[in-house]
């Protein structure tokens, strides 16, 4: 999938839209790897720490893995993405420069569907409250726009 993660790291820095059954959202691509390197290393400064002082650590360090997890997953979600089967790539509806995930309202989730599909072309699916829904028989059909 080298192909298709260097598309995807070009298309992270760019303001983009993505049309999903005639509706228009905001698209902010992510690169979960990077995502995955960043909490380990946090997490592997809390493991000489306490409970209590972990806690407080974790609150003021809180990761991107922590806030899509608590606000765009849930444990169907995670463990397919944990198992390897679903790749995040990019998050619906937020502005393009959040501070946090926390916003009131997003569009979702996109994940490459790695069971699905060709390895360097996968199915797409849409992950939103709690229900997955395959927006795309591969990742090429996707109506991707940079926003000047």
């Amino acid at each position: 999938m080298s192909t298709l993660q260097e598309t995807i790291e070009n298309l992270s820095s760019k303001k983009l839209e993505i049309t999903l059954s005639d509706k228009v959202y905001t698209l902010h691509v992510i690169n979960w790897e990077t995502i995955v390197a960043e909490h380990e290393e946090v997490m592997e400064q809390i493991e000489e720490m306490d409970d209590e002082e972990a806690e407080e650590f974790l609150s003021d360090n809180e990761t991107e893995l922590i806030q899509i997890t608590e606000y765009f997953m849930n444990d169907t979600c995670d463990e397919k993405v944990e198992d390897d089967q679903w790749l995040p790539i990019g998050l619906l509806g937020l502005s393009h420069s959040p501070d946090s995930y926390a916003e009131t309202g997003h569009g979702g989730l996109l994940l490459l569907d790695k069971s699905k599909g060709k390895q360097d072309n996968p199915a797409v699916i849409l992950f939103n409250e709690g229900k997955a829904q395959t927006v795309a028989a591969s990742w090429n059909e996707l109506e991707i726009k940079e926003i000047k």
